[in-house]
């Protein structure tokens, strides 16, 4: 596949004013020949939201559902973005989706599958994005399972700077 790129970008008729844009999560895996002048030379890391981001983020993907009157008061998008540290964007989306379908399955009948659930009924809680938030996890960010595992006989505490990264 690379050799086909290069041969694409590099071959013997010139394309003028064409711009060509890569995107990857994994920078390690690029082969060196790809990144040499004249090819993808330009690179531009995009980090994860900040807090403020992630409420930003958040507000896109609930605009309907405010609008609508289907999520809750008690749903404070900061608080939200204060738990998800860590997540990207797309997680955030994910989260929404999730807490949509925790509520669904809230005004669904297990006992009944063949009866029609109320949709008017549907409201998205507090706590359907708190149960959101523990299935859908960060890619990036501490692998708390592991520091767990670290922790078992405890951990001294060394002020703030140490809460700080712990949370």
């Amino acid at each position: 596949v690379v050799n086909q790129l290069l041969s694409k970008i590099d071959g013997v008729s010139s394309l003028n004013n064409v711009l060509l844009i890569g995107m990857t999560k994994r920078n390690d895996l690029i082969d060196e020949a790809i990144l040499r002048p004249g090819r993808f030379e330009v690179h531009v890391e995009i980090g994860l939201p900040s807090e403020e981001g992630r409420v930003e983020i958040l507000r896109i993907h609930t605009k309907r559902m405010a609008e609508n009157d289907v999520m809750e008061k008690d749903v404070d998008l900061a608080v939200l973005a204060a738990e998800s540290k860590n997540f990207s964007g797309a997680e955030l989306a994910g989260v929404v989706r999730s807490a949509t379908s925790y509520a669904f399955n809230e005004v669904i009948d297990l006992n009944d599958p063949t009866k029609v659930p109320d949709v008017e009924n549907v409201r998205v809680t507090h706590e359907c994005f708190m149960r959101a938030l523990k299935e859908v996890t960060p890619a990036f960010g501490a692998a708390t399972n592991e520091c767990d595992n670290a922790m078992r006989g405890g951990i001294i505490d060394y002020g703030a700077v140490w809460k700080h990264i712990n949370r």
